[in-house]
């Protein structure tokens, strides 16, 4: 009797530690961490992107000033895997890393990433304009070093850097342009590897030479009319109302009984009759002349 209970005991025992055995562990609840954490100076402030944590309730990115000695603060929590902020100071270097949560469990926060707070160049367009080439101007942008200057035809799609300059070379002239031909820029700030977002896209600026070597043009005045916009006719296949006063080195007419010139262009019909108004300028080691044949009625 003694033996049978012992036996049944004993077979007790071993059902209850192969039950114990038999139930499963508790899941471990991991958390990845988000990769692909970029920072980058958009228009209105830092653009933050990474990819989506599969399964994570939410987001904090944490920041701090780049090589202070302070706690990291928080930036952003949210469920978004994107989000652009504003709230830092121009010039300075900012330190940043992103970390998911799954309700109260976080993973590890990612790589910090740096980038320096850059506001995105002006362009200036009333000064695109130059008889030279073409004139880009911008204000200073804090803590910037140098402006990459990016160049394209109205008609393509792709830029080439044309330039990199600092705030010394500021107008920046672009003297490599043809007649006739529409051409369309950005500017970029940096400072070493920080860059600002690209500047507003600038078209439809043309560059020309003052006159072209050879040209001839017709004007039909009337008697003691004063003509005052021969600049309008001499350029009149380009876009623009050109004044290259700074580049006229001679107004000559042919006939000062039907029609006379002054030093500015100002044309005054005398007598009925025809004249040849010569004008002659110089630019870039380069002698140009425009004829108008003038018919006065």
């Amino acid at each position: 009797m003694k033996i049978k209970r012992l036996i049944a005991v004993s077979a007790a025992v071993v059902m209850a530690a192969v039950s114990v055995e038999c139930v499963p562990a508790a899941a471990k609840t991991t958390v990845a961490t988000p990769k692909n954490f970029t920072v980058k100076n958009g228009a209105k402030g830092f653009k933050f992107s990474w990819s989506k944590v599969k399964g994570a309730t939410k987001y904090v990115v944490s920041y701090k000033i780049k090589g202070s000695k302070g706690k990291f603060q928080s930036a952003y929590k949210g469920k978004a895997t994107s989000f652009t902020d504003a709230v830092y100071k121009l010039g300075k270097v900012y330190s940043f890393k992103v970390k998911a949560y799954k309700g109260s469990k976080s993973g590890k926060y990612s790589k910090v990433v740096n980038q320096m707070f850059l506001s995105r160049p002006q362009l200036n367009a009333e000064e695109l304009i130059d008889f030279r080439g073409i004139t880009l101007e911008w204000p200073e942008v804090k803590g910037a070093k140098t402006y990459k200057i990016y160049r394209s035809l109205k008609s393509e799609d792709s830029f080439t850097k044309i330039a990199e300059v600092d705030m010394t070379q500021v107008p920046y002239k672009d003297q490599d342009v043809k007649s006739i031909e529409s051409y369309k820029y950005y500017v970029v700030a940096c400072n070493g590897s920080y860059k600002s977002a690209k500047s507003k896209v600038k078209s439809e600026v043309y560059g020309a030479n003052p006159l072209l070597e050879t040209s001839t043009y017709n004007l039909t005045l009337k008697k003691g009319q004063v003509y005052k916009d021969i600049y309008k006719k001499v350029y009149d296949t380009l876009p623009y109302k050109l004044h290259a006063a700074d580049y006229i080195k001679s107004w000559t007419s042919s006939d000062k009984s039907v029609v006379t010139v002054s030093k500015k262009g100002v044309f005054t019909a005398k007598k009925k009759g025809e004249a040849k108004v010569t004008v002659k300028a110089a630019y870039g080691g380069k002698n140009y002349k425009a004829v108008i044949e003038v018919v006065v009625k």
